[in-house]
Protein backbone atom coordinates (compact mmCIF):
# COMPACT_ATOMS: atom_id res chain seq x y z
CA UNK A 1 0.00 0.00 0.00
CA UNK A 2 1.01 3.49 -0.47
CA UNK A 3 1.68 6.14 1.85
CA UNK A 4 0.49 9.59 0.96
CA UNK A 5 4.15 10.96 0.08
CA UNK A 6 4.62 7.92 -1.85
CA UNK A 7 0.90 9.31 -3.57
CA UNK A 8 2.96 12.87 -4.23
CA UNK A 9 5.61 14.01 -6.73
CA UNK A 10 7.74 17.32 -5.62
CA UNK A 11 8.47 20.15 -8.20
CA UNK A 12 12.38 20.65 -8.63
CA UNK A 13 11.71 23.82 -9.63
CA UNK A 14 9.22 25.33 -7.02
CA UNK A 15 9.23 22.32 -4.14
CA UNK A 16 5.56 22.30 -4.23
CA UNK A 17 4.42 18.91 -4.08
CA UNK A 18 1.61 17.36 -6.13
CA UNK A 19 -0.24 14.33 -6.46
CA UNK A 20 1.70 11.85 -8.96
CA UNK A 21 -0.12 12.64 -12.70
CA UNK A 22 1.20 12.48 -15.87
CA UNK A 23 1.31 16.11 -17.78
CA UNK A 24 2.92 17.92 -20.69
CA UNK A 25 6.55 18.19 -19.90
CA UNK A 26 8.61 21.47 -19.05
CA UNK A 27 10.59 22.10 -22.59
CA UNK A 28 13.02 23.43 -20.09
CA UNK A 29 13.47 20.38 -17.56
CA UNK A 30 12.97 22.60 -14.60
CA UNK A 31 9.33 21.76 -13.44
CA UNK A 32 7.98 18.70 -12.76
CA UNK A 33 5.07 17.24 -15.49
CA UNK A 34 2.34 18.10 -12.24
CA UNK A 35 3.81 21.41 -11.44
CA UNK A 36 3.68 22.63 -15.42
CA UNK A 37 0.28 20.83 -15.80
CA UNK A 38 -1.31 23.20 -12.36
CA UNK A 39 0.29 26.09 -13.75
CA UNK A 40 -1.29 25.67 -17.19
CA UNK A 41 -4.58 25.27 -15.54
CA UNK A 42 -4.04 28.58 -13.87
CA UNK A 43 -3.72 30.42 -17.00
CA UNK A 44 -6.81 28.57 -18.03
CA UNK A 45 -8.45 29.51 -15.54
CA UNK A 46 -7.45 32.66 -15.99
CA UNK A 47 -7.94 33.54 -19.75
CA UNK A 48 -11.17 32.06 -19.23
CA UNK A 49 -12.26 34.20 -16.50
CA UNK A 50 -10.89 37.27 -17.37
CA UNK A 51 -9.07 37.21 -20.67
CA UNK A 52 -5.16 37.62 -18.95
CA UNK A 53 -5.44 40.62 -16.72
CA UNK A 54 -2.43 42.72 -16.29
CA UNK A 55 -0.96 40.12 -13.25
CA UNK A 56 -0.75 38.08 -15.88
CA UNK A 57 2.37 39.43 -15.95
CA UNK A 58 3.27 39.04 -12.39
CA UNK A 59 2.30 35.10 -12.47
CA UNK A 60 4.57 34.67 -15.34
CA UNK A 61 7.32 36.21 -13.88
CA UNK A 62 6.89 34.66 -10.30
CA UNK A 63 6.75 30.96 -11.93
CA UNK A 64 9.98 31.59 -14.37
CA UNK A 65 11.90 32.29 -11.50
CA UNK A 66 10.68 29.49 -8.85
CA UNK A 67 12.31 26.58 -12.12
CA UNK A 68 15.47 28.48 -12.71
CA UNK A 69 17.75 26.13 -14.18
CA UNK A 70 19.08 23.22 -13.00
CA UNK A 71 22.27 21.67 -15.13
CA UNK A 72 22.26 18.09 -13.36
CA UNK A 73 18.57 17.54 -13.79
CA UNK A 74 18.24 19.42 -17.26
CA UNK A 75 21.35 16.72 -18.57
CA UNK A 76 19.89 13.48 -17.01
CA UNK A 77 16.79 14.35 -18.56
CA UNK A 78 18.53 14.55 -22.11
CA UNK A 79 17.29 18.56 -22.50
CA UNK A 80 18.83 20.00 -25.27
CA UNK A 81 21.49 22.41 -24.47
CA UNK A 82 19.67 25.27 -26.34
CA UNK A 83 16.83 25.25 -23.74
CA UNK A 84 19.18 24.79 -20.51
CA UNK A 85 20.90 28.33 -21.83
CA UNK A 86 17.21 29.38 -22.53
CA UNK A 87 16.42 28.78 -18.82
CA UNK A 88 19.47 30.60 -17.33
CA UNK A 89 18.21 33.45 -19.71
CA UNK A 90 14.21 32.91 -18.49
CA UNK A 91 15.28 33.30 -14.78
CA UNK A 92 17.29 36.65 -15.44
CA UNK A 93 14.40 38.45 -17.40
CA UNK A 94 11.90 37.19 -15.34
CA UNK A 95 13.58 39.07 -12.22
CA UNK A 96 14.18 41.96 -14.30
CA UNK A 97 10.37 42.38 -15.24
CA UNK A 98 9.65 41.70 -11.51
CA UNK A 99 12.44 44.55 -10.37
CA UNK A 100 10.02 46.73 -12.53
CA UNK A 101 6.99 46.06 -11.56
CA UNK A 102 7.76 45.83 -7.73
CA UNK A 103 10.75 47.81 -7.35
CA UNK A 104 10.16 50.57 -10.05
CA UNK A 105 6.35 50.24 -10.02
CA UNK A 106 5.91 50.38 -13.68
CA UNK A 107 2.85 49.25 -15.22
CA UNK A 108 2.58 45.99 -15.92
CA UNK A 109 1.47 46.47 -19.40
CA UNK A 110 4.58 48.28 -20.05
CA UNK A 111 6.95 45.92 -18.69
CA UNK A 112 6.71 43.62 -22.01
CA UNK A 113 8.23 46.28 -24.20
CA UNK A 114 10.78 47.45 -21.87
CA UNK A 115 12.17 43.59 -21.62
CA UNK A 116 11.82 43.50 -25.56
CA UNK A 117 14.08 46.55 -25.18
CA UNK A 118 16.78 45.08 -23.38
CA UNK A 119 16.47 41.54 -24.96
CA UNK A 120 17.34 43.39 -28.39
CA UNK A 121 20.54 45.18 -27.56
CA UNK A 122 21.99 41.85 -26.79
CA UNK A 123 21.59 41.69 -23.26
CA UNK A 124 23.35 38.20 -22.03
CA UNK A 125 22.96 37.16 -18.36
CA UNK A 126 25.11 34.90 -16.58
CA UNK A 127 24.22 31.93 -14.42
CA UNK A 128 22.82 32.76 -11.49
CA UNK A 129 22.94 30.33 -8.32
CA UNK A 130 19.59 29.74 -7.43
CA UNK A 131 18.87 30.69 -3.66
CA UNK A 132 17.82 27.60 -1.39
CA UNK A 133 14.52 28.85 -0.93
CA UNK A 134 12.65 29.80 -3.70
CA UNK A 135 9.59 31.50 -1.85
CA UNK A 136 6.49 30.12 0.36
CA UNK A 137 3.74 30.55 -2.33
CA UNK A 138 3.75 28.84 -5.40
CA UNK A 139 1.03 27.43 -8.07
CA UNK A 140 -0.25 25.51 -5.94
CA UNK A 141 -1.47 28.38 -3.89
CA UNK A 142 -3.59 30.01 -6.78
CA UNK A 143 -7.31 30.46 -6.09
CA UNK A 144 -9.42 29.39 -8.59
CA UNK A 145 -13.05 31.27 -7.58
CA UNK A 146 -14.27 34.23 -9.86
CA UNK A 147 -13.24 37.35 -8.02
CA UNK A 148 -10.20 38.72 -10.26
CA UNK A 149 -9.40 41.41 -6.96
CA UNK A 150 -8.95 37.99 -5.19
CA UNK A 151 -6.71 36.84 -7.94
CA UNK A 152 -4.58 39.78 -8.02
CA UNK A 153 -4.08 40.09 -4.43
CA UNK A 154 -2.68 36.77 -4.90
CA UNK A 155 -0.36 37.18 -7.97
CA UNK A 156 1.15 40.21 -6.32
CA UNK A 157 1.96 38.50 -2.77
CA UNK A 158 3.24 35.85 -5.29
CA UNK A 159 5.94 37.96 -6.88
CA UNK A 160 6.80 39.97 -4.05
CA UNK A 161 7.48 36.89 -2.52
CA UNK A 162 9.21 35.01 -5.44
CA UNK A 163 11.31 38.45 -6.06
CA UNK A 164 12.30 38.76 -2.40
CA UNK A 165 13.94 35.07 -2.08
CA UNK A 166 16.58 36.37 -5.49
CA UNK A 167 17.07 39.46 -3.12
CA UNK A 168 20.93 38.50 -3.27
CA UNK A 169 20.99 39.43 -6.67
CA UNK A 170 18.84 42.45 -6.86
CA UNK A 171 21.91 44.79 -6.98
CA UNK A 172 22.95 42.41 -9.91
CA UNK A 173 19.22 42.95 -11.29
CA UNK A 174 19.51 47.05 -11.60
CA UNK A 175 22.91 46.66 -13.10
CA UNK A 176 21.42 44.90 -15.99
CA UNK A 177 18.92 47.42 -16.24
CA UNK A 178 20.91 50.25 -16.37
CA UNK A 179 23.41 48.41 -18.87
CA UNK A 180 20.96 47.08 -21.31
CA UNK A 181 17.93 49.09 -21.17
CA UNK A 182 19.40 51.72 -23.38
Amino acid sequence: METDDEKLTQCPGCSARFPKAEGAENRYGVASQECWAAFNQMLAHERNSWGYPDVHRLVVDAYGIQHPQNFELQKQLGIEQRFIDASVQSVAIHLIALHFAIVEKKELKTISRLMSRILSNGAKFPVLTPPDDLGAITVVDAPYGESLEEYSRFAWGWANDAWSAWSAYHPEVKRWIEKYLV
